[in-house]
């Protein structure tokens, strides 16, 4: 029996060692695209230094076989993964391969991986000296667009970290500008009220096009030299896969696909209206693993039920599957936990 992981992302991470822990005859496998893990929260690198996961050495550690390389392709019928010119077989697969920036333009800067948020945070550094020699307005803007979980974080960490240079470059914290243009797509009410508390400005427009030094917007023109782009969609090789809908993997209650011998999860899956995903905690890995061993050992299957503390949908009513640790790193929970209930925070350091 072996079970494949395709990609490194946290589920996947957080629920191999999970499977292999329950089914240790099994052979469970975690391809991963790099050595180390390329994901990051802005919080990891904007305001803290946190060294990348060795992936191979913490599969090693738990007696999970890595596979470093790059999938091409995947022939689900044959039940078979293409990593260059070598051939995987599978029995079980978990898709967890991430998303990349979707309508992106190209002097954005996108939030989807370690090596983007190290360019952001330079890029930064370099608009903070600039605007010591040049009061220009677009110095001192920053601009994020997108409702995405990585998206909003990005937004709330960006401003902690431009309000620690400012104090360093003797700037006052209130001459510098946060905007969030939603693209037209839900944002949680509870996360725009902590935007707004925080003095984000948030618009509902569609960012139409960019140069350095002006974004324009439907109605307005906003003079910046920082984009960052927030806006993804799914891993462009699922496309071929029969199990995308509306650009992803759609899964159901169980976290499976149409193909029940296939689960999705992360950035690259979506669930349908009835299904909202939380971000908040490990729950889809925990679930994950808990199904994927049911569907190998023929017991029950567990209904993925996430909390209330933080949902992400997008406007066509699909939840996308963002996982997981956002309680324990991330600078805008701990901005929900100051602006809520003791109680409330209990639930959400519990997740």
């Amino acid at each position: 029996m072996r079970i494949v992981f395709a990609g490194a992302g946290f589920t996947a991470l957080e629920a191999a060692p999970l499977v292999k822990k329950v089914l240790p005859d099994s052979t469970v496998t975690l391809i991963a695209k790099h050595e180390h893990r390329q994901l990051a929260f802005p919080s990891e690198l904007l305001n803290n230094h946190v060294e990348p996961l060795d992936i191979q050495q913490h599969c090693k550690q738990r007696g999970i076989e890595c596979i470093v390389g790059t999938i091409t392709s995947i022939d689900r019928e044959q039940r078979i993964i293409h990593i260059g010119e070598t051939q995987l077989g599978y029995d079980y697969l978990v898709l967890d391969m991430g998303s990349e920036p979707a309508n992106m333009p190209q002097a954005a800067i996108p939030c989807n991986n370690r090596h983007n948020m190290l360019e952001l945070k330079h890029h930064v550094i370099g608009q903070v000296i600039k605007a010591k020699e040049d009061s220009s307005a677009m110095y001192k803007t920053f601009v994020v667009a997108g409702t995405s979980v990585q998206s909003v974080e990005t937004m709330a960490e960006l401003r902690r970290f431009v309000n620690r240079l400012a104090e360093k470059h003797l700037f006052f914290p209130e001459e510098f500008t946060f905007i969030l243009v939603t693209q037209r797509q839900h944002l949680n009410g509870r996360l725009r009220k902590i935007l707004e508390q925080q003095q984000v400005e948030i618009y509902d427009e569609i960012a139409k096009r960019y140069i350095p030094g002006s974004l324009y917007l439907e109605d307005r023109t906003i003079e910046t030299q920082t984009l960052v782009w927030g806006e993804h969609r799914p891993n462009t090789l699922l496309d071929g896969l029969g199990l995308v809908m509306n650009t992803a993997c759609e899964v159901d209650k169980h976290l499976r696909t149409s193909d029940h011998k296939v689960f999705a999860a992360g950035g690259c899956a979506t669930a349908t209206r009835e299904l909202t995903i939380t971000a908040l905690n490990r729950d889809d890995a925990l679930i994950l693993a808990h199904n994927l061993v049911a569907s190998v050992t023929s017991r029950r299957m567990k209904a993925f039920k996430p909390g209330r503390s933080y949902t992400v949908s997008t406007a066509d009513g699909k939840a996308l599957l963002w996982t997981p640790l956002f309680s324990l790193h991330s600078g805008l929970s701990r901005s929900i936990r100051e602006h809520y209930s003791k109680k409330h925070a209990k639930r959400i350091q519990k997740a």
